[in-house]
């Protein structure tokens, strides 16, 4: 998943006006850190805004994948509400017949009063779609390898 060829097929997701790989590097135990930045591209309702202090929404998914554990860790950091933000969790990749599944425990927390539970229900419905996206590329990816 963090291969260049495929990072480079994520580029146009929706929702993302802007997707770049920041930082690559890989641990000699075979463990892969990346760092991407994104900027959201949708429409957002005026409470949404009001919360966040603007129109621009911008963040950095920080992923570790440990193939030992076929494990990918991901934390995303936005650039706004930082210490009222979290979301961090794991893709599991399980064996399962002649494929493989990928599964997602995601903890996703926006303490702000009064709103705070309708933001993560938009990030969460957006994040949902992003990675059903994601999914398809990834498997139209791996059956041209």
């Amino acid at each position: 998943m963090l291969e260049p060829e495929y990072q480079k097929l994520l580029e146009n997701l929706p929702k993302v006006a802007e997707r770049e790989v920041r930082e690559r590097a890989e641990g000699p135990d075979g463990t892969v850190k990346q760092v991407v930045y994104y900027r959201f591209a949708g429409s957002l309702s005026p409470a949404v805004q009001a919360a966040i202090g603007g129109s621009s929404i911008s963040w950095d998914e920080v992923s570790v994948f440990d193939p030992r554990r076929h494990e990918l860790r991901i934390e995303i950091k936005p650039h706004v509400l930082r210490e009222k933000f979290t979301c961090r969790g794991a893709y599991v990749f399980v064996e399962e017949g002649a494929g493989t599944r990928r599964d997602l425990q995601l903890d996703l927390e926006v303490r702000v009063l009064f709103v705070g539970s309708a933001v993560e229900g938009a990030i969460g419905k957006g994040l949902q779609q992003t990675l059903d996206h994601e999914a398809r590329i990834l498997s139209d990816y791996l059956a041209g390898s």
